[in-house]
């Protein structure tokens, strides 16, 4: 894929994908959202490969086949639409205001109207269109535009440090570029094998994810492929207690392990393993945490995480995070001097200054923090200032250098952590819009760049489709919730999930002593640096990075890597170092292709067999009360 001059670079915001991606969110949406409310959030709706090849087969039709930039701008947008999280965020606050959870801790009084209304009416009715909402809604609409403002400034830093001037790889962009070519080109070889990759992972996403949820829809039990993971915990406890072991079953995490690079993945897996095998095992032996108190035989692997990472594991992810994002710029201060001075003199491809690009994070960020002290007024606003400015900056630069390295890292309890040791007495700064989790923009960039495709072009996507998404929610939610409470049986995710996840949020809230430890942050900080060093000085400071993404890692995502990248030295001796170097991006883009179809597929069964299955259940009813 070479480069081509800006003048060569054909437009890939067009009328062509600005009408696929309103048909994608005009769609596709209620169903991400119904499969949302289903599922709780642990499964999301992957719409952008079958959106970009519905489009890209229909265009190839009507005899004007899409170039490969509409491809791109098709699939990464159709990955934006997803903003139905804000409206279904606003529908958890009223939940949790009204949730016996906060009421029991006397928390429920304390709740601001900024984040949800009080009046029970709005609980009531179900719905969004009662002045209640008025508030809440006005606050996280100017939350969102002004994070949206933030996430695109930051990408175009990101873009400039970690694509144009490091050169980082980005292996999990590379067969996502590499797929929307093959579709967009049909380059002959690379078609055979994404049809026939693809072949294979519709078979394995119809036997792990759509036949067992169709199953399912009926009141059987059907899971021949265990999701997400094979759980090892029950016997290995009887062994070692506190341990976690795993394998993680999605066919393209097995398949990510071919691209990554191999020091990398070993660092991950290796790191998770001490996490997870070697360090929770000592906590528990040693009374360690409120996480040993909590342990029993037979825990889950993600509870486990859950609450190891809640009272343990949370100060160290964040002093290492902090020391990964930091590090190398201070190792290395002529890379963000350089970024700088490109920065300053370089003009962006929309053409105007591309130091420009900054000013709306520093704009957003302000203003956000101008925001919430206007809302908290009583909280330290220098505290405001170094979460939303400081550390927002820090958790771009890691989790922007780690997608550049091997994958996504996500940093967690940082705000919730920050409050805790910040001393403030007060109930409202808990529920107060604090941007501490930028969106990683940066990997589209990097999509963009492999294409041929103008950054500007993914730009105006997101500021298209975003309200779009973002409206449509909101309609489709609420007649979701019209049609049945939420959480209610009939939305049996939300109705497990949303419990949970008002208990951790109060386990904070209730400031529960012990989970604040400033010694691990400085400490892990302090070791990840020496890390750093050691291996920049050996010249593997990438595993240094697979350090800080294997901390957070669950060690059956970890294994599952690590397997694939084992597998990946044996195909070597198969095929070939060159011939796996040229198709292994086509492959895992098939892969990853065939299993959302699958997923895709057993979703629409789903919908098509609905009405039958409650036909049936009617009629079952009706001959009970017969006899």
């Amino acid at each position: 894929m070479g480069k081509k001059s800006d003048i060569e670079i054909e437009r890939g915001f067009t009328w062509r994908s600005i009408l696929a991606l309103i048909y994608c969110v005009i769609v596709f949406e209620a169903v991400m959202i119904y499969i949302y409310l289903m599922t709780g959030g642990l499964v999301l709706l992957a719409i952008s490969w079958p959106a970009m090849i519905l489009f890209a087969e229909l265009s190839r039709l009507a005899g004007r086949p899409l170039s490969k930039q509409e491809a791109t701008v098709i699939y990464l947008g159709a990955g934006v639409a997803n903003n139905y999280i804000f409206a279904m965020n606003l529908l958890y606050a009223l939940y949790y205001r009204n949730s016996g959870i906060a009421k029991s801790f006397g928390i429920a009084e304390h709740i601001p109207s900024f984040y949800a209304p009080a009046t029970p009416e709005a609980a009531l009715l179900r719905t969004f269109f009662h002045p209640a909402w008025i508030y809440p809604i006005t606050v996280m609409l100017v939350t969102w535009w002004l994070m949206v403002l933030c996430d695109l400034s930051l990408a175009f830093i990101g873009r400039q440090i970690f694509i144009r001037t490091e050169k980082l790889p980005f292996p999990l962009q590379q067969p996502i570029a590499a797929a929307i070519t093959t579709v967009a080109e049909r380059q002959p070889m690379r078609m055979r094998i994404l049809a026939s990759c693809s072949i294979v992972g519709l078979i394995y996403g119809l036997l792990a994810y759509g036949i067992p949820s169709t199953v399912s829809a009926y009141g059987y039990t059907f899971q021949p492929i265990p999701v997400p993971w094979i759980d090892l915990n029950t016997q290995l406890h009887k062994l070692i207690r506190g341990a976690s072991f795993g394998i993680a079953t999605d066919l393209v995490m097995i398949a990510n392990g071919l691209i990554i690079p191999f020091p990398v993945v070993i660092a991950i897996f290796i790191t998770s393993f001490i996490v997870y095998m070697v360090i929770n095992p000592l906590l528990v032996m040693q009374g360690i945490s409120q996480f040993s108190q909590e342990f029993f035989e037979g825990m889950s692997i993600s509870d486990i995480m859950q609450r190891s990472t809640l009272f343990f594991w949370a100060n160290p992810i964040i002093g290492i995070a902090v020391g990964i994002g930091v590090m190398p710029l201070i190792r290395h201060p002529n890379i963000f001097v350089n970024s700088i001075k490109t920065l300053v003199k370089s003009k962006s491809e929309g053409g105007f200054p591309l130091w420009v690009t900054i000013l709306p994070f520093i704009g957003g960020s302000l203003a956000l923090t101008l925001l919430v002290h206007y809302l908290v007024p009583a909280f330290p606003i220098y505290i405001l200032l170094l979460l939303n400015m400081g550390w927002s900056f820090i958790y771009f630069l890691t989790t922007a250098r780690a997608s550049g390295v091997a994958m996504p890292v996500t940093i967690p309890y940082v705000k919730e952590l920050s409050l805790m040791a910040s001393g403030y007495p007060g109930y409202d700064i808990w529920f107060a819009p604090i941007y501490t989790m930028p969106t990683d923009y940066t990997s589209a960039f990097k999509v963009c760049d492999l294409t041929d495709t103008n950054p500007m072009d993914f730009v105006k996507t997101v500021l298209v489709v975003a309200p779009l998404s973002l409206l449509f929610g909101f309609i489709f939610l609420n007649s979701f919730w019209q049609a049945a409470p939420i959480p209610s049986a009939f939305y049996k995710g939300v109705f497990i999930m949303w419990p949970v996840q008002a208990s951790m949020q109060t386990v904070f809230i209730s400031r529960c002593p012990g989970i604040f430890n400033p010694i691990l942050i400085l400490g892990s900080f302090i070791l990840i640096s020496i890390i750093y060093i050691v291996t920049d000085l050996l010249g593997l400071a990438a595993a240094s990075v697979g350090v800080a993404v294997g901390v957070a890692t669950a060690v059956p995502i970890a294994t599952t890597l690590f397997i694939g990248a084992m597998l990946g030295k044996a195909l070597e001796k198969i095929v070939g170092k060159e011939w796996l170097r040229e198709y292994r991006a086509v492959i895992i883009a098939g892969l990853a292709l065939g299993e959302a179809l699958g997923i895709l597929l057993g979703l629409s069964l789903i919908h098509i067999s609905e009405p039958t299955r409650h036909l049936y259940t009617s009629y079952a009813v009706f001959c009970l009360k017969k006899k």
